[in-house]
């Protein structure tokens, strides 16, 4: 009868034990933080530079099978942890071999699903999480303490087959899983004026712009009369003739309003409508944007990028859209010098010199930071169409254009 007293079982150190739980534990916690914030919504503190968790958990990677990437991390810490702890209340050798070994099996699936999401961080998102790091480090901690005291706690090599076959085959699974049914998060939110807390006393200097109630007519108002546009003086992709008319507030760099150009354009054919945006950039570096302290390198040039787009609107206004257009084209934009090169071909260098030394071009990027501002500012991209504002930062098509349906009624 393999019945031992706790005192002569044989078992890994009490400071190993304990080290094991503390990371299984800040592990566990930090996935149910990650859990929480999704939840909730909202951009996560102490994220900047080349640590932009925000870019990680909007992009499709950060959801497996439909559930947060975050709710698998809470369910395996948590299953450790609780494993460690039977262990520990366990009299029995063959019970305490049996939770060991589990341990063993989850610390290889572990390690491997660690593994394959920094690779998808560093190589396919091109961006890290800050917390989601963390607790992959403290997670990959506990798990390489559990091998350690595999020998002692288990009686065997921590990689023999019978841990290690069923380990890899689910690590094979959940791997096969999150790729095939990796999708973009359908984040799609419509604000009405109502809703909006406007900021109070911003108004355009440029003439073919006023923020706030018109004091005359203008060519077309949106947002409950709260935005007027002269659509012959404001840059415009689409017939200006179309009944319906939104703003585009968007960064050539913003991966969700690259998006949602290709979206919009889909939007119009599949309903067959004949609409006209505005187009105004927000570019997010801080060299032209004051509202920021601080630029991401994904959106390092955007204000050159916006230049250049203006300045083709100001030298010809019939080459701006397919300028717009092409800058849009493909996941990011051309070089800066190859979007300097097009411009100049489409308008002459002459013209283009001139148009970038024109105070409308800085005027536009402003009147775009102006309504940002006006509407809350914060994320972009933002669609404002004639009473709400549809913010969006990714998702399937059949929510966006079910909002953007809403939305133009």
């Amino acid at each position: 009868m393999m019945q031992s007293s706790h005192a002569e079982t044989p078992e890994p150190s009490r400071r190993l034990r304990r080290w094991l739980l503390a990371f299984s534990l800040v592990a566990f916690a930090l996935s149910v933080f990650l859990l929480w914030k999704e939840t909730l919504g909202g951009s996560l503190p102490g994220c900047d530079g080349v640590v932009s968790c925000n870019v990680v958990l909007a992009s499709r990677w950060s959801r497996w099978a439909g559930l947060p990437i975050a709710s698998l991390g809470t369910g395996c810490y948590c299953v450790l942890s609780l494993l460690l702890v039977g262990w520990e209340r366990s009299r029995s050798l063959i019970t305490r071999h049996h939770l060991w070994r589990l341990m063993i099996m989850q610390s290889i699936t572990g390690i491997g699903f660690v593994s394959w999401l920094t690779f998808l961080q560093a190589f396919v998102v091109r961006h890290f999480c800050l917390y989601c790091m963390t607790a992959h480090f403290a997670g990959l901690i506990a798990f390489v303490l559990v091998f350690a005291g595999a020998r002692r706690a288990a009686g065997c090599h921590p990689f023999a087959w019978r841990q290690t076959l069923p380990a890899l085959l689910v690590l094979g699974l959940l791997v096969g899983v999150h790729v095939s049914a990796a999708v973009e998060p359908a984040h799609v939110e419509a604000d009405s004026v109502d809703s909006l807390t406007l900021a109070k006393g911003a108004v355009s200097s440029s003439p073919g712009i006023r923020i706030g109630k018109p004091v005359t007519s203008r060519t077309v108002t949106l947002l409950d009369g709260n935005l007027t546009f002269d659509l012959s003086k404001v840059p415009v992709v689409g017939d200006p003739t179309a009944d319906l008319v939104a703003l585009d507030l968007f960064d050539y760099q913003c991966p969700s309003c690259r998006t949602l150009h290709k979206r919009m354009h889909e939007y119009a054919a599949e309903r067959s409508l004949n609409l006209a945006l505005i187009v105004l950039p927000v570019p997010m570096e801080a060299a032209c944007n004051p509202n920021l302290k601080h630029t991401l390198p994904m959106f390092e040039e955007s204000c050159d990028y916006a230049r250049y787009a203006m300045a083709v609107r100001v030298a010809d206004a019939r080459q701006f859209p397919g300028y717009h257009a092409w800058l849009l084209e493909g996941s990011k934009p051309p070089a800066l010098e190859e979007a300097r090169t097009r411009a100049e071909q489409l308008v002459g260098a002459e013209a283009f010199a001139a148009a970038l030394e024109d105070q409308q071009v800085e005027q536009w990027i402003q009147d775009g930071l102006a309504i940002h501002q006006f509407v809350g500012g914060k994320t972009i991209p933002k669609l404002i169409t004639r009473s709400v504002v549809v913010r969006y930062s990714g998702g399937s098509s059949a929510k966006l254009f079910r909002t953007l349906d809403e939305a133009f009624e």
